[in-house]
C-alpha cells in the first residue's frame, strides 16, 4: 500500500500482532513480568494475526490490480515482494551468520535453507538460531502460488465459486494436520510430542494456510460484497465479540499455550489454527473497513509501529539475546527491567533498520512502480 492508501484500524493490528509476538519470545527464552505471563503464553499467535493481515492486503491488490487491467502482472508483483521483503532479511541473515554471538539459540541451519525459504520444511528444532523466520518461508510460499491460483481462478471464469475454493483449500489443511499427526505425533508423549509436534504440525506451510485464507476470505468479501461489509460494520461489536470469543475458546483449549504435549492432541490439532484464524479474521474484518481517525496520538504511535513491525520482527530477538546475555554483566538490572529495556531496544533497532536499510527499497519500490503506471497510460 502506498502512503495514502494506509487503513488506520490495521495500523492498531499490526502493532497488536508485534507486540504479542515479542512479548511471547522474550516470555519463552528468558522469561518476563509475571503479571503478564497469561497474555505472553499466547503471544505465539501474533504469527497468525500477520498471516491473516498478508491475506487480506495481497488479495486486496492483485483483486484491485485485475478489476483495472483484467490481468495480473506476476513479473511486477514478484519485484515487489521481493524489495519488501529480501533486502533488510538478507541484511539480518548476514549478521546471524557473520557475528555468532548475535545467534540466541544453539545454531543456524545451513544457509540454502535461508535463502530457498524452506527452513520449515521441516524445521530443525536444534539448530534453532533465527528460527522466527518460519512464518517468512509460510508467507513466501503463499506469494509464491496464491496469484497463480488467483489468476487460474479468473481465467476458468470460477469466481462465484471462490468461497468453496478457499473452503476446499482450509479442509485439505486439516486433513493434512490429521495424516501428519496420527502418522508422526499420536505414538509420542512429553517433549518428544512437543517436538514431533512443532516440527510436522505448526510450523510447515502446509498446515498453516489457515491465518492466510481467512484474511483472503476477508479482502473477497470487503470488495464484492459491500452490503455484507455494512452489516458487519454496523454491528462491528458483535462481530469483534464473536473474534474474542473464538479467540478465547482457542486459548481454553491449550492453556494459552503451545509449548506443552496436550496442544498437539488431536482437537488442538484440527481446530486450533482455523479457531484462531477466524478470531482475528473478525479482528480484522473490522479494523479493515470501520472509520478510525488517523490523527490522534495513537493512531500515529501505532502508524509508526506498523510500518517498523517487519524489521522489529527480525531483529527483536537478537536484542533480547544481548541485553541477557551482555549486559547483564555489565550492569545489574532485575529480570522485569531488563524485559523493558529489550523490549525499548528492540523497537529502537526495528525503527533504524527501517529507516536505513528496508525504506530505501520501499521508495525504490514505489519509483518502479510510478515509472509503470505512467508507462501503462501512455501506453493506453
Amino acid at each position: 500500500m502506498t502512503s495514502n492508501d494506509r487503513i488506520a484500524g490495521l495500523d492498531y493490528v499490526r502493532s497488536a500482532a508485534i507486540l504479542f509476538v515479542m512479548i511471547f519470545h522474550y516470555e519463552v527464552y528468558y522469561g518476563g513480568p509475571k503479571w503478564l505471563e497469561p497474555l505472553a503464553r499466547f503471544g505465539w499467535t501474533g504469527v497468525d494475526l500477520f498471516f491473516v493481515l498478508s491475506g487480506f492486503l495481497i488479495t486486496r491488490m492483485l483483486m484491485r490490480e485485475y478489476a483495472e487491467t483484467n490481468g495480473i502482472r506476476f513479473s511486477r508483483f514478484y519485484l515487489n515482494r521481493a524489495l519488501r521483503i529480501l533486502p533488510v532479511y538478507f541484511f539480518i541473515l548476514a549478521l546471524y551468520f557473520l557475528v555468532p554471538v548475535l545467534g540466541e539459540g544453539r545454531g543456524l541451519q545451513p544457509l540454502w535453507r535461508f535463502l530457498t525459504f524452506t527452513q520449515n520444511l521441516p524445521v530443525d528444532l536444534h539448530s534453532n538460531s533465527f528460527s522466527h523466520a518460519w512464518s517468512l518461508s509460510v508467507e513466501e510460499h503463499f506469494y509464491l502460488l496464491f496469484p497463480l491460483i488467483l489468476f487460474g481462478v479468473w481465467s476458468l471464469k470460477l469466481g462465484s465459486k471462490v468461497v468453496w475454493l478457499i473452503l476446499t483449500i482450509l479442509l485439505l489443511g486439516i486433513v493434512i494436520r490429521y495424516v501428519a499427526w496420527s502418522e508422526l505425533v499420536e505414538m509420542t508423549s512429553g517433549r518428544a510430542k512437543i517436538g514431533a509436534g512443532l516440527k510436522w504440525i505448526y510450523y510447515p506451510s502446509y498446515s498453516r494456510f489457515d491465518g492466510l485464507l481467512f484474511g483472503v476470505a476477508i479482502a473477497v468479501v470487503t470488495l464484492r460484497c459491500p452490503k455484507l461489509v455494512s452489516v458487519c460494520v454496523k454491528l462491528k461489536w458483535l462481530v469483534i465479540g464473536i473474534g474474542l470469543g473464538s479467540l478465547t475458546l482457542a486459548w481454553i483449549m491449550v492453556d494459552g499455550k503451545i509449548l506443552r504435549p496436550e496442544s498437539f492432541d488431536l482437537l488442538p490439532t484440527l481446530f486450533l489454527y482455523p479457531m484462531i484464524s477466524l478470531g482475528y479474521g473478525c479482528l480484522v474484518m473490522v479494523a479493515a473497513n470501520a472509520n478510525w481517525s488517523s490523527h490522534t496520538f495513537f493512531a500515529r504511535l501505532a502508524s509508526n509501529l506498523a510500518a517498523w513491525s517487519y524489521s522489529i520482527y527480525l531483529v527483536h530477538k537478537i536484542i533480547n539475546h544481548l541485553i541477557n546475555t551482555q549486559l547483564i554483566h555489565i550492569v545489574a538490572l532485575s529480570e522485569e527491567t531488563r524485559y523493558i529495556i529489550s523490549l525499548i531496544l528492540a523497537i529502537g533497532a526495528g525503527a533504524v533498520l527501517y529507516y536505513t536499510v528496508e525504506k530505501p527499497f520501499l521508495l525504490l519500490r514505489r519509483s518502479l512502480n510510478d515509472r509503470w503506471a505512467e508507462r501503462a497510460v501512455i501506453i493506453s
